[in-house]
């Protein structure tokens, strides 16, 4: 009988202890990346007070963009 070890079960990506180059390979190839998702962060939003909203508005009125 040919015994599979348990490495080639996990997928292309081998044992997550080892140095993790070969599993970039196959979490950049596959996109998930197995059984680790990726997070990604909400991008925070600038708030502009109103002295910076009217300054922006003033010179895109005078370069034209309005």
């Amino acid at each position: 009988a040919h015994v599979v070890p348990r490495s080639m079960l996990q997928g292309a990506g081998g044992d997550n202890d080892q140095d993790g180059s070969s599993g970039m390979s196959y979490m950049n190839a596959y996109g998930t990346g197995g059984m680790m998702p990726i997070v990604m962060k909400k991008r925070f939003r600038t708030k502009f007070s109103n002295e910076q909203k009217e300054k922006m508005c003033a010179f895109a009125e005078k370069v034209g963009w309005r």
